[in-house]
């Protein structure tokens, strides 16, 4: 889920803590979806004639960026002309494909974002590695969910399978200010980031040292053809979503209330959730983030039976 260390998360199976693995390159996306795998599988060898539920929330694309070079460096040059540029070159991609209809035009860029082109060198080296990192990110919670794809295809089940794909709760985070954070954490503490000391880092962009999110300009490109951000909660688009966030939130307060041990941190503790139907109760770990991406797995046929979490 949103806010999630992929190089070093807390991770909790039920309620069992689990260590993770020595392994110099583990990341929790190919983990996770290592897990789904895993599972749909044995439930499917087990008992074949029982449908199952998954509800699969990898932490892409919401902050922190965390993804290998490989993946950031196939992005490598893509984005050196600029949030202006892309803004348009993917409004007409958009259009193209149907997303938005023919005569779409550009929201008007907020004041506050510079032209790219009356940026300094530096400040657009740092931008363009910055929308690198996110979009290797973002392609490689495609590839992981493809990789889920093919082994829901392999168990032939997929014919018989609702697959519901949600890609951005909200738009693109813009936390990071005019130039971006290569640690989020200083946002919340109040600390400015300056183009210089981040591009002392720039390397280490999207790796275990980094807890990144990027520059507002590419956050605005990102949110193409709108003109916000996610924390721009008056857009039309987003006003739905900051509803069902307000109501999600005091519900799972309420459900805390009435669970947590008295003297537990509530940031920490398994909840329950009660899946209507399902006549079990699940356990997972609160998330402190919402999910930019969040794919459920639903096969249908007989009485409902085994669900399963990847959070």
């Amino acid at each position: 889920g949103g806010e999630t260390n992929q190089w070093s998360p807390l991770l909790y199976d039920g309620v069992t803590r689990v260590e993770l693995p020595a392994d110099p390159n583990y990341h929790f996306m190919t983990d996770m979806t290592n897990q789904a795998i895993a599972w749909t599988r044995f439930q499917q060898s087990m008992t074949p004639d029982r449908p199952f539920f998954m509800y699969f929330a990898p932490g892409a694309t919401h902050a922190p960026h965390h993804v290998s070079k490989e993946w950031a460096d196939k992005y490598k040059g893509k984005f050196d002309e600029g949030w202006d540029k892309y803004r348009e070159d993917a409004l007409a991609r958009q259009i193209r494909l149907g997303i938005v209809p023919a005569g779409t035009k550009l929201a008007p860029k907020p004041a506050g974002i510079k032209d790219w082109d009356k940026l300094t060198p530096d400040e657009r080296r740092l931008f363009a590695r910055q929308m690198e990192v996110f979009a290797g990110f973002s392609e490689q919670a495609d590839y992981e969910i493809g990789r889920l794809v093919k082994a829901i295809e392999d168990l032939g089940v997929m014919d018989n399978t609702l697959f519901i794909y949600v890609a951005g709760d909200n738009g693109a985070s813009a936390e990071g200010g005019a130039t971006g954070l290569f640690n989020e954490l200083t946002f919340f503490n109040g600390v400015p980031e300056t183009v210089e000391n981040q591009l002392k880092n720039l390397d280490k962009w999207g790796g275990p040292e980094s807890r990144s999110s990027n520059a507002r300009g590419g956050v605005v490109g990102q949110t193409t053809p709108l003109p916000m951000s996610s924390i721009a909660k008056a857009l039309l688009m987003n006003t739905g979503l900051a509803i069902a966030r307000l109501s999600q939130r005091r519900a799972v307060a309420a459900r805390l209330a009435r669970t947590t041990p008295a003297g537990t941190s509530r940031s920490t503790v398994p909840y329950r959730i009660h899946a209507r139907g399902v006549g079990k109760v699940l356990y997972t770990r609160i998330a402190t983030g919402w999910w930019k991406r969040a794919t459920a797995v639903i096969t249908f046929w007989g009485p409902v039976s085994p669900t399963r979490l990847f959070l």
